[in-house]
């Protein structure tokens, strides 16, 4: 006799165990990590941690002034330590090579000089980076003029005199030069004034000093903390400065434009940037900081005292200038025969 198999054939459903259930989750979750966009950190998670401000020249002199002043003002507003670096040599090439091979998250900044932003394009044969594919503008800091300056014995009723002097004379204008920026002050001095020079190279201004004074050498461009102390204390007389307007300290003394040489004008100054690949809300929270921090008077004051004006502006602004300078420097160095130089 046959008997019935229904009972055998009917199913009864067990809900899943916690195990299963959590196997299930991690198995969603995975799925959703993998087909979710990876987003940047907001602007508002940055910075979490302190940050490097690379500084290719040795601590003390005008950019390494700036920097302390612009990083103290600018960790008040981040809230995060703003801890300057001093990298110097090779006419800053190190500092913004070590900026260049940065990760780009905004926890390493360069406060680069016009040296190396402008003027070194048109004094090497090659450079080790690119400046408009390699680095971000964040904003200006601070700039300067340099003094034209002689022994008090040498020293000219003005600058005019200083230029028929030495036109008038047998033997060319000994200068002194330091660096890239005073190759390219010199040889606009030289473009629209027609004075013969020979220049002298040094490696450093302390040197260029001792030779002012005891008459080895007739002028020098020097940075204003190095000039006005010597001007003071009357071991130099200056003549003119290099600048659109008169230095803080020497009202007396007439930028070189206004003295007699009409379209003169060469400032240093230096400006904050970051790697390229630097998140765009980053490198917005740093502009706006350092922005901040520039309107700040006491930073204002601070910076005079330096010998330095701020020069508060915007990223695309200073994007303009580093292009227009550059330019400018590039046709200068090409119209003097200034030889190309291997890094």
């Amino acid at each position: 006799m046959l008997q019935s198999n229904a009972g055998m054939n009917s199913v009864r459903l067990q809900p899943p165990g916690r195990a299963a259930m959590l196997r299930s989750a991690i198995q969603a979750l995975a799925v959703l990590a993998i087909f979710s966009p990876v987003s940047a950190p907001a602007a508002d998670e940055y910075p979490q941690r302190p940050i490097r401000m690379l500084v290719g020249f040795a601590a003390g002199g005008p950019t390494d002034q700036a920097a302390r002043i612009v990083a103290e003002a600018m960790s008040r507003s981040l809230g995060q330590p703003v801890v300057v670096e001093n990298r110097p040599g090779a006419n800053s090439m190190i500092a913004a090579r070590a900026l260049v091979s940065s990760k780009p998250d905004g926890y390493t900044v360069l406060l680069a000089s016009n040296g190396v932003l402008t003027v070194a394009g048109a004094r090497y044969k090659e450079m080790p980076f690119d400046v408009r594919r390699d680095f971000t503008p964040v904003g200006s800091v601070a700039g300067y003029s340099h003094v034209l300056v002689t022994a008090p014995d040498k020293a000219p009723a003005s600058l005019v005199e200083l230029i028929s002097r030495a036109k008038s004379s047998n033997k060319p204008l000994t200068i002194a030069s330091v660096g890239h920026v005073d190759e390219l002050t010199i040889a606009l001095f030289h473009k629209l004034t027609g004075v013969p020079l020979d220049i002298i190279p040094y490696k450093g201004q302390s040197a260029v000093l001792s030779d002012l004074m005891t008459g080895r050498v007739d002028v020098a461009f020097l940075a204003p903390t190095v000039a006005k102390p010597q001007i003071a204390a009357g071991k130099l007389a200056p003549i003119a400065v290099t600048g659109r307007q008169r230095v803080t300290g020497l009202p007396d003394v007439p930028p070189i434009q206004e003295a007699g040489v009409p379209g003169f004008e060469m400032e240093i100054w230096n400006a904050l940037m970051v790697p390229t690949g630097t998140p765009a809300p980053v490198a917005d929270t740093l502009a706006k900081s350092l922005h901040a921090a520039l309107e700040e008077q006491s930073v204002r004051d601070k910076l005079e005292f330096s010998g330095l004006v701020a020069l508060p502006d915007t990223p695309s602004a200073l994007a303009a200038k580093i292009d227009t300078e550059g330019q400018k420097w590039k046709r200068l160095a090409e119209e003097e025969n200034l030889p190309l130089v291997d890094f």
